[in-house]
C-alpha cells in the first residue's frame, strides 16, 4: 500500500500520517468480509505500530461498495480504551437470566470498542426488559412509554431511552457508528433503568425483612 494512512501515534500524541511497511489482506470465503493486517510507521517520528482493519457488509448486493470498517491499533496508549460505567458481576447477576446474558454480551462489545454492536446491544437490552416486564405496545417506542406509565422509569428517563431506540435503529439499518462518549451516556441511562427495575426492589425487600428487634422489657425493680 503506497498511500499513507492517518491514525494515532503514541509518540506524537496525535493523529499523523503513517506509511504502510507491510500489509496482508485476507478475504473471507463469501467475499462479504475482509481483514487487512498492517505494520505501519509514523511519517513524523518513525514509531512503528500494528494495525488491523476489518471491513464487512450485511448487504450482499452492495459488497465492497458499502463497507462497515473497524480498526484496532497496537499499541495505542494515546487513545486508551475508555472506561465505561459497566456493572460488576455481583450486580448484573441479580438480573433475570436473559437480561443478565444480554448484559454480558453488551459488556463484551463495549470492552472491545465495537460501538455499532454496542448500540445494537443497548437497544436489544431495552426491548428485552420491556418483554420481561410484559409491557404493552406493538413497537418498542410504545413499550418504552409503558415503562414510564407503569412507574418503572422516570419521566426524565423516557425521552433518553426513546433516543437510544433511535440510535439502535440507525446502527441496525444504516450501520451508523456513534461516538463512545454518546454511547457511554446511553449506557448510564440503561444502567439507571436496570437499577430502578431490578436492583432497588430487591434491596427494598431486604431492608423490610431486616427489621430491628424490639427492645426487651426490663424487669421491674423491687425495693
Amino acid at each position: 500500500m503506497d498511500t499513507p494512512i492517518k491514525t494515532a501515534c503514541n509518540r506524537c500524541k496525535r493523529n499523523t500520517n503513517h506509511r504502510v511497511l507491510h500489509a496482508v489482506n485476507i478475504e473471507s470465503e463469501d467475499y462479504y468480509e475482509e481483514t487487512t493486517y498492517m505494520i505501519i510507521q509514523c511519517m513524523g517520528c518513525d514509531a512503528v505500530s500494528y494495525l488491523t482493519e476489518e471491513r464487512f457488509t450485511d448487504k450482499p448486493e452492495m459488497a465492497k461498495q458499502e463497507w462497515t470498517s473497524i480498526t484496532r491499533q497496537y499499541p495505542n496508549t494515546m487513545n486508551e480504551q475508555e472506561e465505561f460505567n459497566l456493572f460488576d458481576y455481583e450486580k448484573y447477576d441479580q438480573f433475570p437470566g436473559k437480561i443478565r446474558d444480554l448484559y454480558i454480551e453488551l459488556e463484551t462489545a463495549f470492552q472491545a470498542e465495537s460501538l455499532i454492536l454496542a448500540a445494537l446491544g443497548l437497544r436489544t437490552l431495552v426491548e428485552a426488559v420491556c418483554i420481561d416486564q410484559n409491557m404493552e405496545g406493538d413497537n418498542l417506542a410504545k413499550k418504552i412509554k409503558s415503562l414510564e406509565t407503569n412507574g418503572l422509569i422516570s419521566r426524565n428517563d423516557l425521552p433518553i431511552l426513546d433516543k437510544l431506540r433511535e440510535l439502535g435503529n440507525a446502527s441496525a439499518h444504516q450501520t451508523k457508528r456513534f461516538s463512545s462518549e454518546k454511547l457511554g451516556y446511553a449506557l448510564d441511562v440503561v444502567n439507571h433503568a436496570l437499577t430502578s427495575i431490578y436492583l432497588l426492589p430487591k434491596l427494598n425487600r431486604k431492608l423490610q425483612t431486616k427489621k430491628s428487634p424490639r427492645p426487651r422489657n426490663r424487669p421491674t425493680e423491687t425495693n
